[in-house]
């Protein structure tokens, strides 16, 4: 004779210690991560300039917005890599001011 039997429940805990073991939803997972909010501020931005003004969509716009934001690209790689190898180095915003700054020896004046 056969017995028909309810499917045993686990714990909580068990379940608990389950989402602890990295076996999360993806979407929860993708929540989690601080680079989210960044990429996706970033991606409104651009989609409301985008929208908003017809010479933003122009190609020679685009690379002149690329290219004013290249000096403070460079330098947030240099900062990022000191602060990856843990030091700290208060003078990278002297030295993007200063590179900026007209009539600095070194730098073209227009």
């Amino acid at each position: 004779m056969a017995s028909t039997a309810a499917p045993r429940q686990q714990p909580a805990a068990a379940r608990e210690k389950g989402l602890r073991a990295g076996r999360r939803p993806l979407l929860n997972r993708l929540l989690s991560r601080p680079e989210l909010g960044s990429l996706i501020g970033a991606v409104a931005v651009f989609c409301v300039f985008f929208a908003l003004a017809p010479a933003f969509r122009q190609g020679d716009s685009f690379a002149t917005v690329l290219y004013a934001s290249s000096v403070v690209g460079i330098m947030a790689v240099g900062v990022a890599l000191l602060m990856i190898g843990g030091e700290f180095d208060l003078s990278a915003g002297v030295a993007v001011v200063t590179a900026c700054w007209p009539g600095w020896p070194g730098t073209t004046s227009t």
